[in-house]
């Protein structure tokens, strides 16, 4: 902002004129630099969004609709109660959590009182603290899909993804807040400390397929999203089939508690237990069943549950035809 002068003196006019060039905006939205570059380039960003006609978020059919942005909800999505988690292809494709049909830690995050299924919550914090440390249990996620991407630009190319998961499908005893208090030595203008922990990582003990409601991969500026048809909306189940669901996730973090892997190079060092697997699997196709007969689906996304529920390779959709693609 410049102050209107009436009168100046050849050395003061000089002088003003020399400040005012040292403050002068090199933007070229500003008029006196509409000439200043002489060349410019653009560059778009492509997303690509596979779905079905069916595909819900909260009970609505967003994908479909007009006013729906995927941009816009992936930057908004943790405000919304949906996580992210980067991971390589590796990671995605373990034996482990193919047979699990989900995301498995490499080992407990939460620890129980001995002899009970009451959470000890101190010694939780502490797997917790030490998680971050590297002594990995459970799994990390993030809030925003920046992290998950980040993450992806250490990686070679096509050998990386980031899920999108939604809160509301893991149970609350699942879930972790790390606390940095004890790492950070941050004090406000009294001297407290602050605790920031429900701003940084929450950690998971897994996360089953249900609960990803896309898979978001990355090639320089063109985004590739795909709506997994086994997510599970609980806003359309019925009271009955909420409980079912609930006893199934219950059933899920049951069978992975015996999950032990090297966390680098994934090798099995414990895997689940066999007739719990089988029971779980067994457990799961019978909700989804359910599922397919209360809720309104399109046909294609109901014969990719069919024609894969019975598959391993649950996670890995990307190859999948039956989805119609829209550029958004």
């Amino acid at each position: 902002m410049f102050l209107k002068v009436v009168k100046h003196s050849a050395k003061q006019q000089v002088k003003q004129s020399h400040k005012k060039s040292q403050v002068r905006h090199f933007w070229t939205r500003h008029d006196e630099n509409r000439d200043f570059y002489r060349h410019k380039k653009q560059e778009k960003l492509v997303i690509d969004t596979h779905f079905f006609s069916t595909s819900t978020l909260r009970g609505q059919k967003v994908f479909a609709g007009e006013g729906f942005s995927i941009f816009n909800f992936l930057m908004n999505a943790f405000s919304q109660g949906f996580l992210f988690r980067g991971m390589s292809i590796k990671e995605e494709r373990d034996q482990i959590n193919q047979d699990v049909h989900g995301l498995a830690g490499s080992k407990p995050l939460i620890v129980y009182k001995e002899g009970t299924k009451e959470i000890d919550v101190a010694a939780t914090q502490e797997v917790a603290k030490q998680h971050r440390k590297g002594d990995v249990s459970g799994i990390s996620t993030s809030m925003k899909l920046g992290v998950g991407i980040s993450f992806a630009n250490y990686l070679p190319k096509k050998t990386h993804a980031v899920y999108v998961v939604d809160r509301n499908n893991i149970p609350q005893s699942q879930q972790v807040n790390q606390d940095y208090e004890d790492d950070i030595c941050v004090t406000d203008c009294t001297g407290e400390p602050q605790n920031y922990c429900h701003e940084r990582e929450l950690t998971v003990s897994g996360v089953h397929v249900s609960a990803i409601p896309m898979r978001v991969s990355r090639e320089g500026l063109k985004l590739n999203i795909e709506c997994n048809p086994f997510y599970v909306d609980r806003v359309l189940l019925s009271e009955e089939l909420n409980k079912e669901y609930d006893d199934l996730l219950h059933a899920f973090y049951d069978v992975i508690y015996d999950v032990r892997r090297n966390q680098v190079e994934f090798t099995v060092i414990k895997g689940p237990d066999p007739e719990k697997l089988e029971k779980f699997k067994a457990q799961e196709k019978e909700f989804y069943t359910k599922l397919v007969k209360e809720v309104e689906l399109d046909p294609r996304q109901k014969r990719a549950i069919k024609d894969k529920l019975d598959e391993s390779s649950l996670l890995a959709l990307e190859d999948d035809n039956d989805t119609t693609p829209k550029n958004i």
